[in-house]
Order: C-alpha cells, then sequence, then structure tokens
C-alpha cells in the first residue's frame, strides 16, 4: 500500500502548485479540483461496501489500483480544463475504492482482536509513502518537468500491483437481499461519521492550502509541510493502535484533538520555517491518532460481514469533509488570510472532543464486541 499511498501524496503535494504555477489557475481552482477528487470518491465509497461484500474485497481493491494507475498516466497528456476535471474524476473513483475496502482488508488478516495494531500499522506504511513523496517529487521537479514525473508515478503504481498478486485474504461474501439504504450504510456507526466529517473539513484545508501557505512565507521546498505532518501521523499511528487494543478509545481521544487545536494555530501564525513545520508535526500526531481510532472503533462495534459498510460508511464522511474543506475553505483563501482560517479550524476541535465524549464514547461501550 505504501507505494501508491506514496503516488496518491506525490500528486496531493504537487498539483495545487501544477495547477496555481504551471497552468496558472486562481487559487479557487486549487480546491475545485481537490473537491472534483473528493466528491467522485465520496460516490464510490457510498457503494463499495456493498459491492465489496459481493465480488470480494481484493477485486474492489486491485480495480481501484488499476484505475489510479491509469489516471497517473493521463496527467501527462492532459492540460484541458474539461480533461484534467474527468481524470480528476476517474482518480478520485480509484482512490476512493482503495480507502474504502483497505482497513476491511487488514483485518481480515489480522483479526478483530489485534484491529487497531492492524489499522495503525498499515496506516503507519501509508504515512511513509506521504514522507517520501513531498520532498522527493518536489526535488525532481527542479530535473524534470511534469510529464516525465506523472509518468513516473504511473510505472510505480504498476509495481505497486505486484505484491496485491500474492495476498490471501478470507473471502466474505454476503448472500443476496432486498437493496435498501442499509445496504450501504452501516448504521451503528453514522455518529462516528459524522465526526469523521467535522475533522476532514480541516484536513481538506490542510492538504490543499498548506503547501501554498508555506511557499508564501518563503519555505522554498514547501512538500517539507507535507512531510512534517506524515511524520507525525508514523509516530502516533502505531501507538494509538495500540492502546485502542488494550483500553477504552476514550483513554487517548482527547488528546488527539488537542494535537490538532495546538497544531493547527501553531501552524497559523508562524512565519519562519521552524515554526511551521513544527505545527504541521503536531497536526500529524493529532491526525494519526483520529484517523486510526474511527476505523477501529467500527471494527469492533460491528460484526465482520458488516465491517465493509462501516468502512464505507466513514470513508463517505471522510470524502464529504474533505469536499467541504478544499472547496469552500477555498473560496474563503480569497477573502481570508491564511493565518486566520489556520486559527479558526484549530479552535473549532473544540466540537468533535466534546461530540466523542457525549455520545460516540457511549455507542462505543454500547456495541463493543469483546
Amino acid at each position: 500500500m505504501s507505494m501508491s499511498f506514496f503516488v496518491e501524496y506525490s500528486i496531493i503535494a504537487v498539483f495545487p502548485v501544477y495547477i496555481s504555477e504551471n497552468l496558472h489557475y486562481g487559487r479557487s481552482y486549487v480546491g475545485l479540483f481537490i473537491g472534483i477528487f473528493s466528491v467522485s470518491a465520496l460516490v464510490i465509497k457510498f457503494f463499495t461496501g456493498y459491492i465489496a461484500d459481493r465480488t470480494g474485497r481484493m477485486v474492489v481493491l486491485t480495480a481501484g489500483l488499476i484505475l489510479c494507475l491509469i489516471c497517473s498516466g493521463f496527467y501527462a497528456f492532459t492540460t484541458m480544463f474539461t480533461a484534467l476535471v474527468f481524470v480528476r474524476l476517474a482518480q478520485g473513483a480509484g482512490s476512493g475504492a482503495i480507502r474504502a475496502v483497505y482497513p476491511a482488508i487488514t483485518v481480515d488478516i489480522v483479526g478483530k482482536h489485534n484491529a487497531g495494531k492492524g489499522i495503525g500499522f498499515i496506516g503507519l506504511t501509508g504515512m511513509m509513502g506521504m514522507v517520501v513523496a513531498s520532498p522527493i517529487v518536489f526535488y525532481f521537479l527542479e530535473h524534470i518537468d511534469y510529464e516525465m514525473l506523472f509518468m513516473t508515478l504511473c510505472i510505480i503504481l504498476c509495481l505497486s500491483l505486484v505484491p496485491v498478486m500474492f495476498m490471501r485474504v478470507p473471502k466474505i461474501i454476503l448472500p443476496s437481499r432486498k437493496l435498501t439504504l442499509a445496504s450501504f450504510l452501516e448504521y451503528r456507526v453514522l455518529m462516528p461519521a459524522f465526526l469523521r466529517f467535522i475533522v476532514s473539513i480541516w484536513h481538506g484545508l490542510f492538504v490543499s492550502y498548506a503547501v501554498l501557505h508555506a511557499r508564501h512565507s518563503g519555505i522554498a521546498n514547501a512538500g517539507v509541510v507535507l512531510t512534517a505532518y506524515a511524520l507525525g501521523n508514523i509516530i502516533m499511528r502505531p501507538i494509538a493502535g495500540y492502546v485502542f487494543d488494550k483500553r477504552s478509545p476514550g483513554v487517548i481521544a482527547w488528546l488527539a484533538y488537542s494535537l490538532l487545536l495546538v497544531g493547527y494555530c501553531i501552524f497559523a501564525v508562524s512565519t519562519e520555517y521552524f515554526g511551521i513545520v513544527s505545527g504541521a508535526f503536531i497536526i500529524g500526531m493529532g491526525a494519526g491518532i483520529e484517523h486510526t481510532m474511527m476505523p477501529t472503533i467500527a471494527a469492533k462495534i460491528v460484526d465482520k460481514a458488516s465491517l465493509g459498510r462501516a468502512n464505507s460508511t466513514l470513508e463517505c464522511a471522510f470524502s464529504l469533509g474533505i469536499v467541504t474543506g478544499a472547496v469552500f475553505c477555498g473560496k474563503a483563501t480569497e477573502s481570508i488570510p491564511f493565518d486566520k482560517l489556520f486559527i479558526s479550524v484549530g479552535l473549532l476541535n473544540i466540537i468533535p472532543a466534546v461530540l466523542f465524549y457525549v455520545f460516540v464514547l457511549k455507542i462505543y461501550d454500547r456495541h463493543f464486541e469483546k
């Protein structure tokens, strides 16, 4: 998974600069293209749980990787606005399929009793791709053009298909039944999904505009902020996973939202290298806990046959939040300075923190399957 995430985060890191500086689109277009990607991912995630339960999760994972591979190649030849929209939509569908099934595949392999450690570890490998992606793509752009970069990413995705061919996962296929809304959404995780939606709004703002904020502050290789973010993720994901397998998530959830609040505020007010990178690192630590916590909660409160729908529900909420953060906050950046916007979303982390302890923790305690 680390290679596929390396490609995705490479495009995430370079795309705002590619759109604004190479193709000369305004800031709102940056958010638009991020939003288009997430809308497509949102739509496919809604159906992925149902499809995976009937065709097998590995089929969905392989199809998603192939679609992302094709789209990465098309970026090398696509500069027209309409064509870029189409490619972003297709890549979002591929990425959405991958993200909707890989937590369930992880739990299939390690078992529910190790769900926290498994999800934490697989998330760590994804973040390793993010760590190396940002500095590498900006370094190579000093020596090669965008077309060659996108073709290189396409080759890397080809290589990522090799280990997938050797994975052996138990195939869980449910019998056919009448289609209802419950076929696609898992009601027991709706409240955790709502919290994922709220936090992912800030995440959409960060991945869309953190690089631009850093460049405006004078950081030449602005991809370092995404690297710092990923390093924070890497440190906290396995720790959080271990805690979630041993203790109640309430023991550490407060730390996630506190780190997000502090990190965004530091990132917003800093104008020099150390402060900006430190803020991104702290944000990554908080996000690492939160991104591990919600899928683990879902894995522990639903039966194995419902895990696909549960993860799809969480991922739909995540994509919806990314769309909201990328598009609406993108519009806000045209009239609100970056520092005030990042401070605002930092302080708003108080909301999901309260909701977690008032609602989500009670749901977890009621449905937790020992």
